[in-house]
């Protein structure tokens, strides 16, 4: 934190016993200089209102502050701030930064965190420190809608896919398992063991280790999981059940209580000597300095994983600071050297001023949520009313030396559902719509890059069209557009001056005519050749000779007996079968019926 000394005179207060000594001295007129300056000051705070418009916006910092990681962290967004706005100071709004130690610990993190969001009404918080603390505390943001950052919590399983309120400033672990499966490729190992805590730090990792792994045809035989509790006969233990097997090539992951124990004990055990090969992950290798020195000797040989920052002016001026800020805060203090997880720290808060500055932190209030009578006090946390966006942004984008593309778009009467150029009267708002200009938005929506442009109507004041295409095309030459979206026809005389885009709709001549019947084609082309009127009578005699059949053989065939229905379909049956096959069984009806037709 920033300690700041003020000056002021309290009226009616007695002077201390020196300073009565000091008016007798030659110091007195530098005395009452300081007083008049000092005096200036504090009414030209009071009378400029621009000092006091600054909008102040509430930040909590949640971190363990009997870490290391956690001093460090605490004391680089203290130097962050003062150096952000020192560098910034037109800036309209204010980070106002309240520290709560957590005290390693996801109960104390939470109540923390808790604590900020009820009755501090904090906008962000930073931290937690600890993979396991930041889980919870991500659930706490997401209710209240409120963004947690963290610069040390490195386990992949906190995701912001799944987690959209959490925003890590760090490295995951998962970014290191290539580096890892290079070092055990170069050398040709073909075992490897992973030793690592069981915590969410310690188990985030493992996956993408072995699957990395896979990849280079390396077996992971055994995975030696270690509590962070454990005590130093379970270590022991455990070095010696390693010691057993044939794998001597070992990746450790934890955080340095536990790694700085586990080292001290494979020493003395003999597995640091030759014919042993040791990884450590960075997140053990970032924390050796601030280590105990007994701890590092026995790490001798040890090969550590650690992200590769340049080094450069203004860095080696903030680490110079830092030895001098933590020299004047505790000159005992052994955390002298300045890790990464510090300059994450530092970084954080730069980044996270610049974000509040863009929102404006005009609006950083709470809204109320109904509750019953027996509400928990989680159900009673308001949502901050504050940054959300609705648009993904792309990742990168093309810089345009610092400007947008000028997209001209052309104006006409006729043809509006390829372009529709309205502007409202009221608002003096310009609205694009039509065909082409969605088929422009879908293509910038498929790029992997964000690509800044600006829609302009090219057109008079009176919001008629400003020419022909011809000319809306030459002012791409002239530089008054940057491209020109609309349906403008490729011909050769303005393919001198741009060039096209493939075409998105196909071009050329065509007719609108009556389709004629093909006939040929008909399912029913067999009832050409004779007329409805002879259809009609061969279908009227087919059902005459049935019933002609049924009244002959209703007295002597039991077949044509029985319920109506049945009658009904022997007569139609017996028509249809006519046009099938012959009644050869029924020589007598047969011939009668031919009488009868002659007849007919």
């Amino acid at each position: 934190m920033v300690t700041t000394i003020q000056w002021s005179l309290k009226p009616k207060s007695r002077l201390p016993l020196d300073l009565l000594e000091m008016v007798k001295s030659p110091y007195l007129l530098v005395y009452l200089i300081f007083l008049s300056v000092s005096f200036w000051a504090e009414t030209a705070i009071v009378q400029n209102p621009s000092v006091e418009s600054n909008a102040m916006v509430d930040i909590g910092v949640v971190l363990d502050l009997s870490s290391k990681v956690g001093e460090m962290g605490e004391m680089c967004v203290s130097m962050a701030l003062s150096d952000f706005y020192a560098a910034h100071a037109n800036y309209k709004t204010r980070l106002v930064l309240h520290v709560r130690d957590s005290q390693g610990d996801v109960v104390g993190a939470a109540s923390a965190a808790l604590e900020f969001l009820k009755n501090v009404k904090v906008q962000a918080i930073i931290g937690p420190q600890r993979s396991a603390e930041a889980k919870f505390v991500t659930h706490l943001g997401r209710k209240a809608h409120v963004p947690i950052l963290s610069f040390s919590a490195t386990s992949p399983s906190l995701s912001p896919k799944h987690s959209p309120y959490f925003v890590r400033t760090t490295l995951d672990d998962s970014s290191q398992v290539k580096a890892i499966a290079a070092i055990v490729e170069a050398f040709g190992w073909r075992e490897v063991v992973p030793i690592y805590e069981d915590t969410d730090f310690g188990n985030g990792m493992i996956p993408y280790l072995i699957d990395v792994f896979q990849g280079i045809d390396t077996r992971v035989p055994y995975r030696s999981v270690i509590p962070p509790s454990a005590s130093d006969l379970q270590i022991l233990e455990e070095l010696n059940k390693l010691a057993t097997m044939q794998t001597r090539v070992f990746v450790v992951h934890m955080r340095a209580s536990l790694g700085s124990r586990l080292f001290k004990h494979a020493h003395k055990a003999e597995m640091m000597s030759d014919g042993y090969a040791w990884i450590i992950t960075d997140g053990l290798s970032m924390i050796l300095d601030p280590m105990n020195p007994s701890a590092v000797d026995s790490m001798e040989g040890v090969l550590g994983i650690q992200p590769y920052l340049p080094e450069s002016k203004r860095l080696q001026d903030f680490k110079m600071r830092w030895k001098r800020e933590i020299f004047l805060r505790n000159p005992n203090s052994k955390t002298d050297e300045l890790s990464l997880f510090g300059i994450w720290a530092y970084d954080t808060i730069w980044a996270l001023a610049m974000a509040v500055e863009r929102v404006g932190g005009t609006n950083s209030s709470f809204s109320k949520t109904e509750t019953g009578k027996n509400s928990t006090c989680l159900a009673t946390l308001g949502i901050s009313e504050i940054g959300d966006s609705t648009t993904i942004p792309k990742g990168w984008a093309v810089p345009i030396k610092g400007k947008k593309l000028i997209i001209g778009v052309p104006v006409k009467k006729g043809f509006r559902e390829f372009v529709k150029v309205e502007r409202d009267s009221h608002t003096n708002k310009t609205t694009f719509e039509g065909f082409s200009i969605e088929v422009f938005r879908k293509v910038l929506h498929t790029l992997p890059f964000a690509l800044p442009h600006e829609l302009k109507p090219y057109m008079k004041p009176d919001g008629s069209s400003n020419g022909s295409y011809d000319e809306l095309v030459k002012e791409v030459k002239l530089q008054n557009f940057d491209a020109v979206v609309g349906d403008i026809t490729i011909v050769a005389n303005r393919s001198l001056y741009v060039d096209f885009t493939l075409p998105y709709s196909e071009s050329g001549v065509s007719m609108v005519v009556l389709i004629k019947n093909d006939e040929s084609k008909n399912a029913w082309i067999f009832l050409k050749p004779l007329s409805w009127d002879l259809w009609l009578t061969t279908g009227a005699a087919f059902i005459f000779t049935g019933v002609v059949v049924w009244i002959l053989e209703h007295r002597l065939n039991t077949e044509f007996r029985g319920p109506r229905g049945q009658q009904l379909g022997m007569i139609l049956w017996f028509s249809f079968s006519t046009l099938v096959f012959a009644h050869s069984n029924c020589p007598y009806t047969t011939i009668y019926i031919v009488k009868v037709l002659s007849q007919v």
